[in-house]
């Protein structure tokens, strides 16, 4: 560590957010670099890296001098987009469409739970067979859960989900459309022990 840089961030330590920018300047590049890599999406990584560089500014009074800064920040901005990553898969697996089907018969989410004048018994019927839905995806393995997520109830592209998930897009077809039969298979299976 040279002499400016030590000077910069007792200076952040201080309170200095000139010092502070000056320090994040030269880090930024790695900080982007970091969550590109672990969360594979441009706009993602950079959410990341905002979320990084406020971790950094919260937690510069706690760095002691024992290590390199660089690498105090290269071990902060790895746990960091690694939470930001668990936190946006936790918030994928939430996330649904309302217009795509679900059932055989062609029945969406919106079909399920917009307020038609429906009696209570009905609605019951529809809530629990949304619940049903969302139970079959947990049933499903995590890839074909999050590629029917991803293109389903998120309405990604193609594109998109090839260049999330670093597949080709024949791949990404393939694998939807074995993680729509699956779906449809659990489906059944809850229909029929529903109806014994």
């Amino acid at each position: 560590m040279d002499a400016i840089e030590e000077k910069l961030i007792k200076k952040a330590q201080k309170g200095s957010k000139k010092a502070f920018e000056k320090l994040i300047l030269q880090h930024e590049d790695h900080i982007y670099a970091i969550a590109l890599k672990v969360l594979k999406n441009e706009a993602d990584a950079y959410d990341a890296a905002q979320e990084i560089c406020l971790k950094i500014y919260q937690k510069i009074d706690q760095f002691k001098f024992e290590s390199a800064f660089s690498t105090w920040v290269h071990r902060l901005a790895v746990n960091t987009a690694i939470d930001e990553y668990r936190k946006l898969k936790r918030k994928l697996q939430k996330e649904y469409s309302y217009d795509q089907p679900i059932t055989e018969d062609g029945s969406t989410m919106k079909d399920f739970i917009q307020d038609s004048g429906d009696t209570p018994e009905s609605n019951l019927v529809r809530q629990e067979q949304i619940q049903m839905v969302w139970e079959a995806l947990e049933k499903l393995k995590d890839e074909q859960k999050n590629i029917i997520i991803m293109k389903d109830l998120q309405g990604q592209s193609y594109q998109e989900i090839s260049e999330s998930l670093q597949l080709n897009m024949g791949t990404v077809k393939s694998r939807l459309a074995r993680s729509r039969i699956a779906l449809k298979n659990v489906l059944q299976d809850m229909w029929e022990q529903s109806n014994v």
